[in-house]
This record gives C-alpha cells, structure tokens and sequence, in this order.
C-alpha cells in the first residue's frame, strides 16, 4: 500500500463484493482507520464489519487501484465505484454518491457530535445589519478588532452586542437570541441626594456610614463599615477554622 493520495479497492474473495473508496494517504487509511476497525469489530460500515466477522482477515485484500491528485479524489472514486458497481447488493459501499454521507446510518454518539460541531459555528452580524456565518470566533475576532471573551458573552446572551456587533450560534434563529438575552442590570448612582449606596446591603446611608477610598470614583468604600466588619470577621473566622 502507497503512502499517496488515490483509489483504493478493498476486496472480499469468498463473496466477490469490493469497498472502494479514496485517501490523501491511502496506507495510513488502511493501517490507521480500517484495519484497526474491523479488527475491534468496531467499523463504522456494517456490510463490510459483517463480511469481515464471517470470513476471516485472511480473506481480504486492500489494494490501489489508481494514484491521483487530490482534486481529483471524488471524481475518480466516483468512476472507480460506478464501474465496480460497488454499492448495493454487488459491493461494501453505503453512499451512493463518492464523499457523501447520505444514506450511511449515524449512531446516537456521531448526531451528538455533529451537533456539538455546528453549535461551534456563529452567525455574526456586523454594525450594518450584514450577517455571515463563521467556525473559528476567536480569529474572526482577532482580524475585526474585536474581543473574543466578550463575543463569548454576546453569543450566549450575557451581552446585547460587542461594539454593535451581535454573535449567535448557528443552530439559532436571531429572534430566539434575542428572547434569550439578559438586560442588563442598572446599577444605582454610588451618591444620591448626598447619602452614599452600599452595595453589600443595597441600600443608601449616610456618608458618615463610610471609609474614605481615594482610589474610587467616589472617594467612597465599596461597603459600609458595619457590612465591611461583617465581612472581615467572617474571612477571620474561616481563618480560624481551617
């Protein structure tokens, strides 16, 4: 078996029917995912995995039938399997159609995963209203000037957009987005008519109720001081038992 790209013929003798299909390394397909799958009795083609399990290893043969580039693999095969007749009740093949996978059986796993796969493509929407759809989010990103952590949170609805562009997996319609988008939280003036917002204990206190923070915008704590020692006593406490 050649290490290039062709056609490759694999050929039960008891019954005559062949499986021919085509790699870029034809022996790595053959030592690498065939073999190894029938042998586990664990290939994904159950008329070939049964021939396999009913004659032996000892009677089959996986041959080249023609080396070709690889822009031609899917035309080539197609003529390989056409002359053959190698679908149906004459051959191993499922998919009548070369590089399809129309008609082939999927188990639960394989949907699953395929699943998983197109949940990874996104359908941006740039500030104009023009929608494309991607697979790798945080290249995109990387070329728009944009921050894949935050597209991150606009795709599954934390945020409303990353600088008016919106994200969406692919598998969602912009309308069901949207209802799965969370307002965001408005978040009250720090100072208001003089008294100072706590945000421990949501609320508003005298400003006499507070530390003086020069790093803030405010110049205010965080916490009040009866919230701030209550917090403190309780890391201590934590402190004291571990």
């Amino acid at each position: 078996m050649l290490r290039t790209s062709g056609i490759y013929k694999i050929s039960c003798r008891p019954s005559g029917k062949v499986y021919v299909g085509s790699a870029v390394n034809m022996y790595r397909r053959w030592h690498s995912r065939h073999l190894p799958q029938l042998r586990r009795n664990k290939h994904s083609n159950r008329h070939l995995q049964s021939a396999w399990n009913k004659y032996g290893e000892s009677a089959f043969t996986c041959e080249v039938i023609e080396q070709c580039d690889t822009t031609e693999l899917i035309s080539r095969e197609q003529y390989w399997m056409d002359k053959f007749d190698s679908v149906g009740l004459c051959g191993f093949n499922i998919a009548k159609l070369a590089g399809s996978t129309i008609g082939v059986p999927q188990s639960e796993k394989c949907k699953q995963a395929i699943l998983q796969a197109k949940c990874k493509c996104y359908v941006v929407r740039d500030p104009a209203g023009r929608e494309s759809t991607i697979t790798n989010l945080k290249r995109f990103c990387g070329t728009h000037g944009l921050t894949s952590t935050v597209m991150n949170k606009v795709a599954v609805g934390k945020a409303k957009h990353h600088r008016r562009w919106e994200c969406r997996p692919a598998t969602m319609s912009r309308r069901a987005w949207l209802s799965t988008v969370t307002a965001r939280p408005v978040r009250p003036l720090k100072v208001k008519n003089g008294r100072v917002w706590c945000s421990k204990c949501q609320n508003y206190k005298a400003a006499d109720d507070f530390n003086r923070d020069k790093q803030k915008p405010s110049g205010f704590a965080a916490y009040c001081r009866g919230c701030n020692c209550a917090r403190l006593t309780s890391q201590y406490q934590k402190r004291r038992a571990a």
